[in-house]
């Protein structure tokens, strides 16, 4: 039996996901915008891009098996990100 408190739950359960995904994702946005503006990626470490990267896709893979939208939008837009990142780190320190 599904009660008004469950049904409440699962909405703010599903607000929080997408309100955590988006600012989850926006994190490297600042970072590829200033990156295009001053074409210098010295500052950023190949590891934690690569880290991010590969985090991305691993989070995604759950977000797949389990059917968790949030996690799958979150982590698709990052790893489009991460690997924005990646080619601008390569071809702006090269």
């Amino acid at each position: 039996m599904t009660t008004d408190i469950s049904i409440e739950r699962k909405r703010f359960g599903k607000i929080g996901g997408y309100l955590g995904a988006v600012i989850g994702t926006c994190m490297a946005v600042p970072q590829v915008l200033q990156a295009l503006q001053t074409h210098r990626m010295a500052d950023v470490s190949m590891g934690s891009i690569i880290i991010y990267v590969v985090q991305c896709f691993f989070w995604l893979l759950y977000g797949i098996a389990f059917r968790g939208r949030p996690v799958i939008w979150a982590n698709g837009i990052g790893l489009i990100i991460g690997t924005f990142q990646l080619f601008l780190k390569l071809i702006f320190t090269a």
